[in-house]
């Protein structure tokens, strides 16, 4: 129960280091050889690369939210498999709220455990819709 609830708590340390524009943070919560895939982007960048990928692909956002539910989780030994429901909505302008742009869909991770705890060892995320602003 204690690695789920620690591979749970990653997943939404994922979403937070992403909103909070943490982008050293997002990337500690890889493991040295982790990956993170998002086809839809044509995006596949490994851990040396995420924070300056993930903070000029986001960092032109004034806010980001990205949820994270429905967290179904295998556990073999070391490693882990986990597949969750993702939305993530990316708000341009503060000012102007009603124009943001939206992803759907999960994401499938593999878990490596670590002398730290458990690593992103794989993150795909598998956009299945968008909506709003297409600018994303």
């Amino acid at each position: 129960m204690r690695d789920r609830q620690a591979i749970s708590a990653l997943l939404f340390d994922f979403g937070y280091c992403l909103d909070t524009k943490d982008w050293q943070g997002y990337s500690d919560n890889f493991s040295d050889d982790g990956v993170l895939s998002i086809p839809a982007s044509n995006v596949n960048f490994k851990k040396d690369e995420l924070v300056g990928s993930v903070s000029g692909s986001l960092g032109r956002y004034a806010q980001t939210m990205h949820f994270s539910t429905n967290h179904r989780i295998t556990i073999t030994g070391d490693t882990a498999h986990s597949r969750s429901y993702m939305l993530a909505i990316h708000i341009f302008d503060l000012t102007a709220p009603d124009r943001h742009a939206d992803v759907g869909g999960w994401y499938d991770c593999d878990y490596v455990r670590t002398a730290d705890g458990w690593k992103f060892q794989n993150v795909f995320l598998d956009a299945k819709w968008s909506a709003g602003d297409p600018k994303l």
